[in-house]
């Protein structure tokens, strides 16, 4: 049943393996949010100049940049 929550036997110190892939967890989490603020923000920036059909074209171009960036972001950290 320990193992489930993460902490030892004894001490209630986080099991060092649980403790790593809930830090990877958080950084993952961290990226995902920070690329899809930010990809937010670049689309406002253009899209009150478009149409319709404009805005969707942009909007499956930004889309695809952020899996694109979130990709790079998770193959290059340097805190690995």
């Amino acid at each position: 049943m320990l193992g489930m929550t993460g902490l030892g036997p004894l001490d209630n110190e986080p099991d060092p393996e649980f403790k790593k892939e809930m830090d990877k967890k958080e950084e993952s989490n961290w990226v995902d949010v920070t690329v899809e603020e930010e990809m937010g923000q670049l689309y406002w920036v253009f899209r009150n100049d478009l149409d319709d059909e404009g805005g969707e074209e942009l909007s499956k171009l930004i889309d695809k940049f952020g899996e694109d960036v979130k990709e790079i972001c998770r193959k290059y950290d340097v805190s690995k």
